[in-house]
């Protein structure tokens, strides 16, 4: 070949390593730019008071050179302080145009000090004051950066306006708006709600409710407001402002429609007008169905006192109110033969009344009687059937009896509550009673629903449950007596999310121990759907690798619009979002809201119903077992705020993380992250669990979600913890690193089953970056306890008083900071329980 032959290659060649070298060029810029680019921040634990640990979650965020600056706003030197509360009508213009936040933090910023961290989370001390003394959480923007470049600003502590109860109401009445951090202690007095009509510009100050307790916990979360009698009726809005952040402090509006209060305009029916007698022999079963025929449709029947007796199920149309003359005096129960011994015990089916003694589709009211049932082979009262909503119900002041000591065989495990409710909305069982086995079933889910001041008393004790939910969207349960079974308040996720929910001022006692039970506030199960790396991702969706076979978006338990989206690893870490459309073919789903930080290929993302955005403060419980259990409940950005625990086992926080299967599709886990535990008061019993269960990994890989991540354990005092046998499957806290059914007073372990005994400490770290902060432990064998399946725990300024072991660290990079050790002899008032 001469030399002709190759003059075309050297310009080829030339012109090829031009292209490599610009090629090479333009990747190492764009690594560059990726490397200089500023931080992201994703979300933040809230609330965020002065002085307590945050989360801090985002991308680019690195522990060891990341700064955190913080500035208060609507103050001028970024400090809060007690003359920075003022009304907020003062800054009503900044509704319909909010300010913005500078880009880079301002002068007099405050820094946090990064106390910890790891890949894609910092942990840092909130800074929203100079003056040490204040712990309230407010109006601030942090910023995340090296001092050169800084992410965009991320508020935390607006006052967040989540749910009105109720949505619909009528001028001169009281609505309650359910939310965050509305006030706190005396340093931050109560939030303050405004009106406005839809399109209008007048914003009317609502004038406070009487708040429902006195002790301050409640009004962090829930604000009471009277409506103005004259207000016109229409579409309004609702805003709150919380007297701090100035021009920064208003929530986002809630819709609210006020409506004059409904008249019912049908007859007044006198059951006793069409013959019954209500002497609980005579056949009444006529004379209430013709009475209640007339009264249909807006009417109202009535039940002077008696015993009315009936020998067939009573179907309460639509739009009709029973109204008796007091619970104990109106009565409607099952006509019985006469006998020396009434309501004798038997199992025998009684099909006349199936499907319960008293059934109903919706909109009726019950008020003042009483329902009896006894022996029941059915519940009392049985409200709608399977997949349908009935809606505008209410039972106030009516009892509701029934015993049935023996299922209906051998083999039937569950006997009948008194109260079955499927599917509803907008109903309201105010001031009732229920006795016999168990109390109220709701069997499917519950939306926009009230149960207040109720008392519910059990008369067995195997297997039961006194109150249960299978999934609740903002409900109200609160100031309610359950007494005498296996469980109290169970709350389950198979037929929705269990999302913004208040659980207030409940009392639980005697729930008894067995096998799978003695829980007295349980969420149970997360209604896992799917875990899946991505395929793609843009601001408000996400396209998965995986997607179950057969699925079926048209059956209601197996839908995927309504359930919850977290950003369980990855890129967007900590970010959850609720799943409004979805393509099944393309496996797309669309979020409620954009992301932060979009997810990327880097992102494992959990679908569930799980418990979402749910506060439980002001409960109590006496003498029961395991206490309040979030128990494989997929549990995100809950609140547990004043706890009473009095001789039962506390509170726990158990993560689902089952990862041992042969088939590796059967692998779950339902992340538990950023849950809330503070001012709790546990004494005579067990103490407080973080911790994750199940057959948890041996091995760690890049598709593995995290479980149990960033739960803050704050302020609570615990007291003379016991040895307590109270755990779910006894020894397997042993097995989990625990010690022998001796906890500590605050616990991070696991529950790890194992395929065989003795396994749970081998694999990698579940529970990462939990914080326990501030605590109180007194006479007690063990403080605090740490697995070494736990990682990166922060044990900050926690208060140990006659401890023998106050800390037993097995914890990989556990890292304390200023705990504080005394014994009896250092004792004094100032330095003890009382505060």
């Amino acid at each position: 070949m001469n030399r002709q032959s190759f003059s075309w290659i050297v310009p080829t060649m030339k012109l090829r390593a031009c292209v490599v070298l610009i090629s090479s060029l333009l990747a190492f810029s764009t690594m560059a730019s990726h490397a200089a680019a500023a931080p992201e921040i994703a979300t933040v634990t809230e609330p965020a008071c002065n002085g307590e640990v945050i989360i801090v979650c985002g991308d680019g965020l690195d522990p060891k050179t990341t700064k955190i600056k913080s500035f208060c706003l609507g103050t001028v030197d970024g400090s809060f302080r007690a003359e920075s509360l003022e009304d907020g009508a003062r800054h009503a213009a900044a509704i319909d145009r909010p300010p913005t936040v500078p880009d880079a933090p301002p002068a007099g910023s405050l820094d946090g000090e990064v106390v910890g961290g790891g890949s894609g989370y910092l942990q840092v001390v909130m800074r929203c004051s100079r003056q040490s003394w204040i712990s309230v959480p407010a109006v601030t923007a942090l910023w995340a950066g090296d001092g050169k470049q800084w992410s965009r600003p991320y508020v935390v502590n607006r006052p967040q306006a989540q749910w009105l109860s109720p949505a619909s109401q009528a001028p001169g009445d009281v609505i309650r708006i359910f939310g965050r951090t509305f006030s706190w202690s005396y340093q931050l007095p109560a939030a303050r709600a405004y009106l406005r009509r839809q399109g209008g510009c007048e914003l009317v100050a609502l004038r406070p409710a009487a708040p429902h307790h006195e002790d301050g916990h409640s009004q962090r979360w829930c604000l009471s407001a009277w409506l103005p009698d004259d207000v016109a009726p229409g579409q309004y809005q609702v805003f709150v402002h919380g007297g701090h952040g100035g021009e920064y402090g208003w929530s986002e509006p809630l819709t609210l429609s006020i409506t004059a209060e409904p008249v019912p305009a049908g007859p007044v029916v006198d059951v006793r007008d069409h013959g019954a007698r209500g002497d609980g022999v005579s056949d009444d079963t006529e004379s209430l169905v013709t009475a209640l025929k007339q009264a249909a449709g807006g009417g109202t029947v009535l039940l002077p006192p008696g015993t009315y007796a009936i020998r067939r199920t009573l179907v309460i149309p639509e739009q009709v109110i029973i109204r008796g003359a007091g619970m104990h005096q109106s009565i409607i129960t099952n006509l019985e033969p006469a006998s020396f011994r009434p309501g004798e015990l038997t199992d025998a089916t009684r099909r006349m009344f199936r499907p319960a003694l008293v059934h109903a589709m919706g909109r009726f009211v019950l008020q003042d009687l009483t329902l009896r049932f006894m022996p029941a082979t059915a519940p009392v009262l049985e409200i709608g059937r399977d997949e349908v909503y009935v809606e505008d119900v209410g039972l106030y002041r009516v009892r509701f009896e029934s015993r049935q000591d023996y299922g209906l065989s051998a083999e039937h495990a569950y006997t009948n509550s008194p109260v079955s409710i499927f599917n509803a909305r907008r109903l309201r069982m105010i001031r009732c009673e229920t006795y016999g086995p168990g109390g109220v079933n709701c069997q499917r889910k519950l939306e926009s629903c009230q149960f207040s001041q109720n008392r519910f008393l059990a008369d067995r004790r195997w297997r039961g449950h006194i109150f249960k939910f299978w999934g609740a969207e903002r409900c109200i349960f609160e100031d309610n007596l359950l007494s005498g079974d296996t469980r109290g308040l169970v709350m389950q996720t198979h037929f929705g999310v269990n999302y913004q929910n208040f659980i207030a001022g409940n009392t639980v006692e005697r729930t008894v121990l067995g096998g799978n039970a003695g829980e007295t506030y349980l969420v149970e199960g997360a209604g896992l759907f799917l875990e899946s790396p991505l395929e793609a991702a843009t601001p408000t969706t996400v396209t998965t690798v995986r997607w179950p076979q057969g699925h079926d978006e048209a059956k209601p338990h197996r839908k995927v619009v309504g359930r919850i989206a977290v950003v369980a690893r990855g890129r967007g870490l900590g970010q959850w979002r609720r799943i409004s459309a979805v393509d099944t073919q393309k496996r797309t789903l669309t979020v409620d809201r954009p992301w932060r930080v979009v997810p990327d290929r880097s992102s494992i993302v959990v679908i569930m119903n799980g418990l979402v955005e749910t506060v439980f403060v002001n409960n109590q419980e006496v003498d029961c077992a395991k206490g309040l259990y979030l128990y494989y409940a997929g549990a995100i950005n809950n609140i547990v705020d004043r706890h009473l625990c009095d001789r039962s086992l506390g509170v726990t926080l158990m993560t689902h993380d089952d990862r041992q299967a042969d088939d590796a599709g059967a692998h779950e886990t339902a992340p538990d992250f950023f849950n809330l535990i503070r001012d709790c008061r546990i004494a005579d019993g067990g103490g407080i669990v973080v911790g994750a269960g199940g057959r948890m990994p041996q091995t760690d890989r890049p598709e593995l979600p995290w479980a149990n991540f960033g739960n803050r354990v704050i302020r609570n005092e615990i007291l003379r913890t016991v040895p307590f046998s109270g755990a779910q499957y006894g020894s397997n806290w042993r097995w989990g690193g625990g010690w022998s059914n001796l906890l500590a007073g605050i616990n991070v372990i696991p529950m790890d089953l194992g395929k065989q005994p003795g396994t749970g400490l081998d694999g990698p770290p579940r529970m990462l970056a939990n914080v326990i902060q501030d605590n109180w432990i007194g006479l007690s064998s063990v403080g605090i306890g740490v697995s070494v399946r736990a990682s990166d725990t922060l044990l900050y300024k926690n208060y140990f008083q006659s401890v023998r072991a106050p800390v037993v660290d097995r914890g990989r990079q556990t890292r304390q900071v200023d705990n504080v050790v005394r014994d009896d002899e250092q004792y004094t008032p100032e330095r003890g329980p009382i505060r």
